[in-house]
């Protein structure tokens, strides 16, 4: 539990293996009752599941994710933005292929 600055209490879970287990079979279960949360609370399920097939951890997954990432959240409120986490991608490839082949020689 924590509490934003202007007193309001949120539950928040960062850790796959709860959202699996516990927040999406909760939704699963109470659903939501507009249309975009519904939409978007798939778009959420469909991104925790190629997390969980770690898909998350090649180049190609990351660009899925933040493709699937694009198309919600309407309001276009992002706390990040998709430029940094497309430069984050072709350091750590770039840091791994030098790494790797670095090894090699």
């Amino acid at each position: 539990m924590r509490q934003r600055q202007d007193g309001v209490w949120y539950f928040e879970v960062n850790n796959l293996v709860p959202i699996l287990e516990n927040v999406i079979p909760f939704f699963e279960r109470f659903h939501f009752l507009s249309a975009k949360k519904k939409r978007d609370f798939a778009k959420f399920v469909q991104l925790a599941n190629l997390m969980k097939q770690g898909h998350h951890l090649t180049r190609e997954g990351i660009e899925e994710v933040l493709r699937i990432r694009l198309t919600m959240n309407d309001s276009g409120k992002r706390r990040y933005t998709d430029g940094g986490y497309h430069g984050r991608v072709r350091e750590s490839s770039e840091t791994t292929r030098q790494t790797v082949f670095g090894r090699m020689i």
